[in-house]
């Protein structure tokens, strides 16, 4: 007798669809229904739409292996890179009151930022008297505060209305910027710490040249926009999601790819010891030793006494800078080690996050204040410049002929006094 051919039937699939006859209740469970209803001794008899297990039973399933767990995609903190699969929930385009306040404090810092960080960069280059080392090194936190008022602030005001406006693009070019900006700065503090240190703790070493100073400027630019190269691979427009009292919610935001979610917390911690506490160590121990110097250098005439007081000015906007740095860019970079760190996004981040961006951009025009306020020199530059200006548009008046009063005659006398006060000057001369 020929052997009877046995054909082995395909594995029978068991997951549950979204079918309109097996539903789960809003808690996630299954209940058996009418149609689905099993025997009292657990059984359900085997039909053509679900094959039962070669006994011809069903093993009764409990309620915790039938509720519905979310997904670990969905935990916290997690990310998605944009796609056509995930999408969140567009935005309405309300306008709300704190966009309103925000986009006005960012306007008013894109003026202040860009004409006070000009106004320094022109000054402190265009005179030569002013050519100093120290002078040099401000030049150079001014510019990194120019490239956040004319790149960085924009694209936190296209942000207000959405992420998506920046694109993938300039979301790393603005993190690009950003990190290097903010490394260039505290580089150039340090730079300056350590000019001052030379300068007063080791006088007879010899100063620093001004070329010196230009070469240590280009290399502190060099290595902050190198440190910051990582962020036009790591950055990315991606989808963060936090689980409120609504449940999840997803919105998008210029943040770290999904690729490198497992070593951001590394990074983040990298870029507090290297962009804060290093730094802020060494300048504490500078300034310490510097300080204790001061103190203790005699006074033998008004020239040493002028010459000390011109040190402790610049020891003193030195500590001021290092302070503002501190007090504006902390609280940001704080929170970013609370998210990635802790708990991860939270439902008023967003807003948490923009509100301390305020205080960092903030640090770009104090320091500009700071400026103007303990270095004499720059100060009396631009009074100078102020009064020439000045001089400079009353010569273009144009004098009445016929003057009708007294007031008259006073306001003519006062409107030529720049050019009556150069004649004699002129005649003496000859």
């Amino acid at each position: 007798m020929a052997e009877r051919e046995t054909t082995a039937e395909p594995e029978p699939d068991r997951t549950f669809g979204p079918t309109s006859k097996l539903n789960p209740d809003p808690e996630g469970i299954f209940e058996p229904t009418s149609e689905w209803s099993p025997e009292p001794d657990g059984t359900f008899e085997p039909t053509s739409e679900w094959s039962p297990e070669p006994d011809g039973t069903y093993e009764p399933m409990s309620e915790a292996e039938l509720t519905l767990e979310p997904l670990s995609e969905f935990g916290n903190g997690a990310s998605f890179e944009p796609n056509s699969e995930f999408e969140p929930e567009p935005e309405t385009g309300e306008v709300t009151p704190e966009m309103v306040i925000l986009l006005n404090i960012y306007a008013i810092f894109i003026a202040l930022i860009i004409l006070g960080n000009l106004c320094v960069v022109v000054t402190l280059l265009s005179k030569k008297k002013l050519r100093t080392t120290t002078n040099m090194y401000l030049v150079s936190l001014s510019l990194a505060d120019l490239f956040i008022g004319a790149f960085v602030v924009p694209a936190a005001i296209m942000s207000q209305f959405s992420e998506q406006y920046l694109g993938s693009i300039l979301c790393k070019l603005c993190q690009f910027v950003s990190h290097g900006s903010i490394a260039c700065s505290i580089f150039s503090i340090l730079a300056i710490a350590l000019d001052r240190f030379n300068s007063i703790a080791l006088p007879f070493r010899g100063k620093i040249s001004f070329k010196q100073s230009i070469i240590t400027v280009i290399v502190i630019w060099c290595a902050a926009f190198a440190y910051a190269s990582r962020a036009i691979i790591m950055y990315d427009l991606v989808v963060e999601t936090f689980n409120g009292d609504t449940g999840w919610t997803a919105f998008w935001t210029c943040s770290i790819s999904r690729i490198f979610k497992p070593v951001w917390n590394i990074v983040i911690l990298v870029d507090s010891i290297v962009l804060f506490w290093v730094p802020l160590i060494i300048i504490s121990l500078v300034y310490g030793i510097i300080s204790k110097k001061l103190l203790s250098m005699p006074i033998q005439n008004k020239k040493d006494s002028h010459s000390i007081r011109g040190k402790q000015r610049v020891v003193k906007m030195l500590i001021t800078l290092v302070v503002l740095f501190l007090l504006c860019h902390l609280p940001l970079h704080a929170l970013y080690l609370y998210i990635f760190w802790g708990p991860g996004y939270f439902p008023k981040s967003v807003l948490v996050i923009k509100t301390f961006e305020v205080f960092s951009f903030s640090n770009s025009w104090l320091n500009v204040i700071a400026y103007s306020y303990f270095n004499e020199n720059l100060r009396n530059t631009w009074k100078e410049e102020l009064g020439k200006s000045k001089c400079f548009k009353n010569r273009f008046r144009v004098s009445p002929i016929k003057m009708s009063s007294k007031s008259d005659m006073t306001a003519n006398s006062t409107t030529n006094t720049c050019s009556s006060t150069s004649k004699p000057q002129q005649q003496s001369k000859m």
